[in-house]
């Protein structure tokens, strides 16, 4: 049975393809096997030429593990281009230099951001350590990758255009990223009201990079998508990139609409009246005065005549 296992696991290998496109590497099960303290780059590893590889932009965040460390001590760890660079600077770290906490059992795993310091595109850098008592060779630090080669100078980045729109409007925004070298490595780029994403994306899609490690996109919001501000978040699978840097400000901004207004109904016109038409007889009224005095004098005069004839009779 062991032959015959033996012989499937030779076949297997023996068919694997060559040459085939660098691919992210599988995590780790296990902390690092060395006989002595060492250190080890965890992710991002990459599989190229049959080989595996650390690679990728400054900025990147490294997963890193040490064993056969003194326990309960502190490893300090930093990048060097040479072996002698990295002896020289043991009994003084940079001011780059990042930490490892070493557990009871002298086991350590954490982060390190590649610092913008060693940025020498195409480099491959060793990783220092040390923990103050104990001087590790660079050379032969584990059977694990203590090298880092250095693909670009800056860090992820990526652009949102428009940075603003309107809710109910078209809203196609077009997001693109430089140094985004993460070989065959999905990128996923997330909308949030919240940085970093932790209530849900209000949108979300999945890209990949081209070789010289940029990649353009188009992503489409909802047309009832809440007015805010919104950040863009785009990460790797691996969680080894990711743009942009903690602490940014949100790149999009939803309005709300301009309500329409209301149309007020114009006015209707009073119409003016018409004075009565003189018909051209501009003295018809002075007529009418003269006949009204005389109409009252002859009423008078007959009045006056009455009372005299009355008075006269008696």
């Amino acid at each position: 049975m062991l032959a015959a296992l033996a012989s499937l696991t030779l076949g297997v290998l023996l068919a694997a393809p060559g040459g085939q496109p660098a691919q992210a590497a599988p995590a780790r099960a296990s902390l690092l096997s060395c006989n002595g303290p060492c250190i080890g780059i965890t992710n991002p590893l990459y599989t190229s030429q049959g080989q595996v590889i650390a690679e990728g932009p400054v900025g990147a965040h490294l997963a890193v593990e040490g064993v056969n460390w003194p326990p309960s001590s502190k490893i300090t760890i930093w990048p060097a281009p040479d072996a002698n660079t990295c002896a020289q600077q043991q009994a003084q770290p940079p001011s780059y230099a990042g930490t490892l906490s070493v557990n009871g059992n002298g086991n350590a795993a954490d982060t390190y951001d590649w610092p913008k310091a060693a940025n020498k595109v195409n480099q491959t850098y060793i990783l220092c350590a040390v923990d103050g008592t104990t001087t590790v060779s660079p050379d032969v630090q584990s059977n694990g990758i203590n090298t880092y080669t250095v693909l670009a100078a800056n860090p992820p980045s990526l652009t949102v255009v428009p940075g603003e729109i309107t809710q109910g409007q078209p809203s196609a925004l077009t997001i693109s990223g430089q140094n985004w070298f993460a070989p065959q490595q999905p990128i996923i780029v997330n909308i949030c009201s919240d940085a970093p994403c932790t209530e849900g994306a209000v949108a979300s899609q999945t890209t990949t990079s081209t070789p010289d490690g940029t990649f353009r996109m188009s992503l489409t919001l909802k047309a009832d998508t809440a007015p805010g501000s919104y950040f863009v978040e785009a990460r790797t699978a691996n969680g080894a990139l990711s743009a942009p840097p903690a602490g940014s400000d949100a790149q999009l901004t939803i309005s709300e609409p301009t309500p329409t207004p209301t149309p007020t109904p114009s006015p209707t016109p009073t119409p003016t009246p018409t004075p009565p038409s003189s018909n051209g007889n501009g003295s018809a009224p002075l007529l009418i005065v003269l006949l009204g005095t005389l109409s009252l004098l002859f009423l008078i005069g007959g009045i006056i005549s009455i009372a005299i004839y009355t008075r006269s009779s008696g």
